[in-house]
């Protein structure tokens, strides 16, 4: 997504452009999940999806959480689904036997697509026009800023499965957790303690992501403490759940911090900001096996390329031509250019962009794709 629109639209928009009697599973990102287990709760969620809107997958509660989704069923019939409740209503729901939501979803299209018109037919015809502008059967789905701007953000947690009467659920036997916790990354990852010192200090935690960095904390206890190349967060670790909150306050103010980190990822890769001043900045880009550029140019600025790793096949104007490491590119404004990595390896380009306007938006591109 060009505009990010939350969980709601990015099902809804790729169902719409899928068989109708296809079976997806979403998956979220952001969990840790032990195998044992997990397929044979995949399996019972095909068996329910056939009678079903869609498949929730219930975890036991482990502790009081009111970041996470919250589900009460009756046998496989979710009867009640709260998405981050209120302390109050979480312990209630806990009380209930209730389960948390691990995120994932299982449907068949055409059944998911029926409760969808049938809950909200407005939200299901904005995002059945910006589906019919997309091309289908390809393994990325790109939605540009001109169509998503129509569409309304919202998580599909709130859309569907606290209205929906038609919801079932895997009561799943499998060990989750989730990583959007400090705590649980410091459980699954021990790397991001690294280049810390903690001294005089009870209950007090450091989390480290930027790798040229020693952090350290002296005599604060219960604190949480964390650095990464773009920000760093300093909280009491009762309070560190409140971050988002924290965010959404000050978003207009640093959306170049919150939004658009050092590292940003695309379709075709990523590429890193490692520098910039007057008139100059350099990237690190890396491009996916078998990914390309879409074919563009800049008006205002000129790209000088050296390849570090990989083969990169470059296309200026009318020429082609193979890029081995060690090898630059100058790429003038104004000419139309893009990159391809036809190899199985990564391609990696150092690129330092020289002009008066170094802006992404001085981007001009010729045909579609991510």
């Amino acid at each position: 997504e060009d505009e990010r629109k939350g969980t709601g639209p990015a099902i809804s928009v790729v169902s719409m452009l899928c068989n109708p009697s296809e079976m997806l599973y979403v998956v979220t990102s952001d969990a840790m999940v032990e195998i044992e287990n997990y397929k044979e709760a995949v399996m019972e969620g095909q068996r329910l999806a056939k009678d079903s809107a869609a498949v929730l997958f219930g975890i036991c509660v482990k502790n009081e959480d009111s970041c996470l989704g919250y589900i009460l069923s009756s046998g496989n019939h979710v009867t009640t689904f709260k998405e981050k409740p209120h302390k109050e209503d979480t312990v209630r729901l806990i009380e209930k036997n209730g389960m948390w939501n691990s995120g994932n979803v299982l449907f068949v299209v055409r059944n998911f697509l029926k409760e969808l018109q049938k809950i909200d037919p407005k939200f299901y015809l904005e995002c059945e026009n910006v589906s019919k502008k997309l091309v289908g059967g390809t393994r990325i789905v790109h939605i540009p800023w001109s169509e998503a701007v129509e569409i309304p953000s919202v998580s599909i947690d709130h859309i569907m499965w606290e209205r929906s009467g038609a919801v079932s659920v895997v009561h799943a036997d499998y060990d989750w957790d989730d990583i959007g916790n400090f705590d649980t990354i410091l459980q699954w990852n021990k790397e991001v303690r690294q280049n810390t010192i903690v001294e005089n200090c009870t209950g007090t935690e450091i989390i480290n992501e930027a790798e040229n960095k020693l952090v350290m904390v002296n005599d604060i206890d219960n604190a949480l403490v964390v650095n990464t190349d773009d920000a760093i967060l300093i909280t009491s670790k009762s309070e560190a759940h409140r971050r988002k909150r924290l965010i959404k306050n000050h978003i207009q103010e640093y959306n170049e911090f919150f939004e658009n980190g050092r590292v940003r990822y695309r379709s075709w890769g990523t590429y890193e900001n490692l520098t910039k001043g007057n008139g100059y900045k350099v990237k690190k880009v890396t491009l996916l096996p078998g990914k390309s550029f879409r074919k563009h140019l800049h008006r205002f600025r000129s790209e000088h390329w050296s390849v570090v790793q990989g083969i990169a096949s470059v296309t200026l104007e009318d020429t082609s031509k193979d890029y081995y490491p060690n090898s630059s590119i100058f790429v003038p404004p104004g000419k139309l250019h893009c990159v391809s990595n036809n190899t199985d390896k990564e391609l990696v380009i150092i690129e330092v962009s020289i002009g008066e306007e170094l802006k992404e938006e001085d981007t001009v591109s010729m045909d579609p794709g991510a």
